[in-house]
């Protein structure tokens, strides 16, 4: 996931603009069996390197997907409905991962999103994918 935090005012061309940097949230979920406990999923996330740990729950799958409804009710109470908000979810080539999210943040100021959400899923894996799952085919 990528946000777009504003940070303040800047002097550009001597008129104050606000300005934001783009910041990378991770937001891992963990699939466990019914029998598993929490804890089971808690040491499949070991070793991963965070510059600040937030926040932690358990949840059933069906939560998962309306995870964001709560954060499209603010939008529209805010206004921010009306306005432009960018949607972007895709599963990318892992070798590609790097170099994709690089031009895309390149050519995307951060101050430029009122409201939107852009989710990468950087994919790697060992086995084909399953038929049903399209990945289009990336030449840069």
């Amino acid at each position: 996931m990528v946000r777009s935090l504003p940070q303040g005012f800047k002097k550009v061309g001597g008129q104050r603009q606000p300005f934001a940097q783009w910041f990378f949230p991770l937001h891992a979920t963990v699939e466990t069996e019914e029998d598993e406990s929490p804890e089971a999923a808690v040491e499949k996330l070991a070793g991963l390197e965070f510059y600040k740990h937030v926040h932690t729950e358990d949840g059933e799958m069906g939560e998962f997907f309306t995870r964001l409804d709560n954060l499209f009710a603010l939008w529209k109470r805010g206004g921010f409905w009306d306005y432009a908000h960018p949607w972007m979810e895709c599963v990318l080539p892992w070798q590609t991962t790097s170099m994709y999210i690089s031009q895309v943040l390149a050519n995307l100021p951060p101050q430029a999103l009122v409201g939107g959400h852009i989710l990468l899923w950087p994919a790697r894996a060992r086995r084909h994918a399953p038929r049903s799952l399209c990945a289009p085919r990336v030449n840069f």
